[in-house]
């Protein structure tokens, strides 16, 4: 490609182009040495930034992270990091290779210091059998608005159940996932009672996740809805005596949900949505 267009970063700013002029959307770019720091180059000055990150500059980019921004450091692997005092990759860099298997585990204490050191492993493997369904969107700028979140969770519980429903997946667990700035990203799920994947259930699941959290009026950067848990749902659940099953209690979820998909498939996709304010569109950068 370099002999074709030039160095990665004339590559990014054409691509960028390409993309603006072609769909009208920005498109946030990051080089790096490997995956890793390109991913994370990527994220560092969304949504339409170009950074480059070099070899002998990965240290100085990635030590003011948080921890969150390492594969497989979630919040309660964070949580424990944190008791010891360290809260950014540049702490635990100063660790040695023993000291994080002592804190996390052999396998995440060795994951964890490879990556803080900016390794990653750039391996491409055959895509296996699909485990969750997930949409989210980036705000172009922060959101505080109650109602456009609401919205757009609406947006994104949509999307997740037209994917499920045409996959012929039915899940047992919603997710919520928040972005603040800089990287601060948490998770939240509930299992249910039953599988669905219907709109507005998902939609209710993850309002409700969002609510039970102190997050109201912090500015959001992004915000999304997954689904999961079809292998909990084949299995043999039993079920509540006096529990009626949401596809009894209310078809009309099912035909309206039906309904959608179908003008969808006819017209294409984004040619109807529930309930999608403009407020809510006019933020929301999927």
């Amino acid at each position: 490609m370099e002999r074709l267009i030039g160095p990665p970063e004339s590559i990014g700013r054409q691509t960028k182009a390409k993309i603006r002029d072609a769909v009208g959307l920005t498109a946030s770019v990051g080089i790096g040495p490997n995956r890793l720091i390109a991913k994370l180059a990527s994220d560092a000055d969304k949504p339409d930034g170009l950074t480059v990150v070099l070899q002998d500059a990965i240290h100085g980019f990635l030590d003011p992270m948080l921890l969150s921004v390492l594969r497989g450091v979630g919040a309660k692997t964070a949580a424990r990091l944190q008791r010891v005092g360290l809260k950014t990759v540049g702490d635990v860099r100063g660790l040695s290779l023993e000291a994080l298997r002592r804190h996390l585990g052999a396998r995440a204490g060795t994951q964890a210091h490879v990556q803080v050191q900016g390794i990653a492993d750039d391996r491409v493997y055959p895509a296996g059998e699909r485990k969750s369904i997930s949409k989210e969107t980036t705000f172009s700028e922060d959101v505080t608005d109650p109602v456009v979140l609401q919205d757009t969770l609406r947006w994104a519980a949509q999307e997740v159940g037209y994917l499920a429903r045409h996959a012929g997946r039915k899940g047992l667990v919603v997710t919520l996932k928040i972005r603040f700035r800089p990287f601060e990203t948490h998770t939240r799920s509930r299992t249910l009672k039953a599988p669905t994947d219907y709109d507005l259930e998902l939609y209710r699941v993850a309002w409700a996740l969002f609510q039970a959290e102190s997050w109201a009026g912090r500015p959001v950067r992004l915000i999304g809805i997954g689904i999961s848990g079809w292998d909990q749902a084949q299995a043999s659940v039993q079920r509540d005596l006096f529990d009626a099953d949401p596809a009894e209690a209310d078809p009309a979820l099912a035909r309206v949900d039906t309904t959608l998909d179908a003008i969808q498939d006819r017209f294409g996709r984004g040619t109807i949505q529930r309930g999608l304010s403009r407020r809510a569109r006019g933020n929301a950068k999927p």
